[in-house]
């Protein structure tokens, strides 16, 4: 927590509180009066607090109508102390929140609630209608001052601390808000009625059927939405299974784990046996009300949690990560664990082999639910073939394109890339060095074919090392090698030769039993297009530099074709 989010949050703090006892005290008789009704909807309140409808990621709790009720049946001061006392509960009991933090929220409560009071006070003063519409004008009034006062505190608090920063979700928070008021102004005015005509009993029975009905609307939007979360598993899976490329399988499994979960973060770590490591392969984050998060600070979190995270074999929700705080290691002491509270968890196993993970994050605490947990679980499931195949392929394909025994790409992919060169004429200049190692045959006949083999893997690697990074070398064949050199020309591919030349002459290399061998190569270099005007006539004239300009006039040299 930052210097000044624990100033902002201890002054709000402050003056929400000195602001709750001035009220207490001025309206301590029906505090005391009505104080036995306050223990009677304490435990309903609290109890309302844990049930909620969800719509379109939005949560409709039901603890705000007892607190509204509460206002209108027994009086302000009740209401607001219940509305502290359920927040201080939530926050203690399960919420688990920083102590600042808890404060602020009280503070912000005080504020809002005081203020809005006073505010549909004085409207309602000046309306002179009757007391029962009075008072359910008064219901309207008091929750859309509630909704000015709170959205203005919220949007000081995002100034103040992100520095000015725009949360991006601003107006559809607003839709939210507003929506929530509109079902709690329906819900308290019914509830008042029903008061009004059977007092208590009437208002028991409001409860009950508010209950009932959001229990119905719950049940049928959670139907439609595994509905949709099918449908959507549905096409992550045809999307998967339509893909060898290794990318853009990791790209769908992503996104598929996006559109169905909506999480803040989600990664895919391979597990890395030998260094006992979880490498992150592809993640996707949502940044969300200035998000400071860096990617290298959850790898390092990962990691330090190694032991931890590959000994889970089975999917896991975590509904609140900061609880876990003190059992897990975070020597970088950086935010990632207090600020990703909702966590879902995915092994990624094949054969019973651990091969990596799936980690799905969320920013608020408890927002993943059971049913989500099987949609992760269904996606990960196909995301273990449709990776594993993709793997498969990539290694099919580079075997099929590289040297065995070098790595280096074969004499196939070779004749493909002077290929291109013709296709590509109006393309920059190409240059092209063809190596050979002096008197390989003779290395063979003396030492044998094992080291004639450590030679040839020795040299593409110092080939391979001591060339750019556009530049491409391919295994020809036998103890020879190419490199092409794109928008280069043949004298600054000279150049590079002759370094990779006199950098083989000086290096040392030894047979397989361990006798000094002294190995030298020659190469030759054309260009395309001023000197060969074909990709066949630019390896011809190589080939020919190499064997009448270097091999022919005593090795170890690097010749042009002239």
């Amino acid at each position: 927590m930052s210097k000044r989010e624990k100033i902002y949050y201890s002054l709000i703090g402050f003056i929400g509180i000195i602001l709750l006892i001035i009220e207490i005290f001025i309206n301590k008789s029906l505090l005391v009066k009505y104080g036995w009704l306050l223990l009677l909807f304490l435990p309903l309140a609290i109890v309302a607090n844990r049930k909620y409808i969800v719509l379109k990621k939005f949560i409709f709790k039901f603890d705000v109508i007892y607190v509204i009720t509460a206002y209108f049946v027994l009086n302000y001061i009740t209401a607001l102390c219940l509305l502290i006392l359920i927040t201080i509960i939530k926050n203690i009991g399960y919420s688990k929140k920083e102590k600042l933090k808890i404060l602020n929220e009280i503070g912000m409560i005080s504020i809002v609630f005081v203020t809005a009071h006073y505010t549909s006070l004085y409207i309602i003063s000046k309306i002179g209608i009757s007391n029962l519409d009075k008072s359910l004008l008064n219901v309207f009034i008091l929750m859309i001052s509630m909704f000015v006062f709170s959205w203005f505190m919220l949007h000081l608090q995002f100034n103040i601390i992100h520095e000015r920063e725009a949360c991006k979700d601003f107006k559809v928070f607003i839709r939210h808000d507003f929506l929530s008021n509109s079902y709690v102004i329906i819900s308290c005015c019914i509830n008042y009625y029903l008061y009004n005509e059977m007092l208590y009993v009437g208002m028991f029975l409001g409860l009950c059927v508010i209950i009932i009905i959001s229990y119905l609307i719950t049940s049928l939007l959670q139907l439609k939405k595994h509905n949709k979360d099918l449908i959507v598993v549905s096409e992550i899976a045809a999307a998967m299974a339509s893909k060898l490329d290794l990318r853009e399988t990791l790209a769908n499994i992503i996104n598929g784990v996006c559109k169905s979960l909506d999480p803040d973060f989600c990664a895919i770590f391979e597990y890395d046996k030998g260094n006992n490591q979880l490498n992150l392969i592809d993640y996707k984050m949502i940044l969300r009300f200035g998000l400071g998060i860096r990617i290298k600070d959850i790898n390092k979190v990962v990691n330090e949690n190694i032991d931890v995270i590959t000994n889970y074999r089975n999917s896991v929700i975590i509904g609140d990560l900061y609880l876990l705080k003190n059992k897990l290691k975070n020597k970088s002491n950086n935010n990632v664990i207090s600020y990703f509270r909702s966590i879902i968890y995915e092994p990624l196993i094949l054969e019973n082999n651990y091969f990596g993970c799936i980690m799905i994050a969320r920013k608020e605490r408890d927002f993943f639910y059971k049913e989500q947990l099987k949609i992760a679980d269904i996606i990960t499931n196909h995301a273990v073939i449709a990776y594993k195949n993709a793997k498969m392929f990539k290694k099919v394909k580079n075997e099929s394109i590289r040297d065995s025994l070098t790595g280096l790409y074969n004499q196939r992919q070779f004749f493909a890339a002077l290929e291109d060169i013709n296709i590509n004429k109006r393309n920059n200049v190409t240059s092209l060095i063809i190596f050979d190692i002096d008197k390989f045959k003779n290395i063979n006949d003396t030492y044998g074919h094992q080291t004639g083999d450590k030679i040839i893997k020795e040299i593409s690697y110092i080939i391979n090392s001591n060339i750019r990074k556009q530049d491409i070398v391919y295994r020809y064949g036998g103890e020879e090698f190419t490199v092409v050199l794109p928008k280069t020309n043949q004298i600054e591919a000279f150049k590079i030769g002759e370094r990779v030349r006199y950098i083989i002459s000086k290096e040392t290399f030894y047979s397989c039993d361990g006798r000094k061998i002294d190995i030298t190569i020659s190469g030759g270099v054309s260009e395309f297009p001023k000197i060969a005007d074909s990709s066949t006539k630019l390896l011809s004239y190589a080939d020919r530099a190499l064997y009448n300009g270097a091999k022919q006039k005593g090795r170890n040299k690097v010749s042009l074709y002239t």
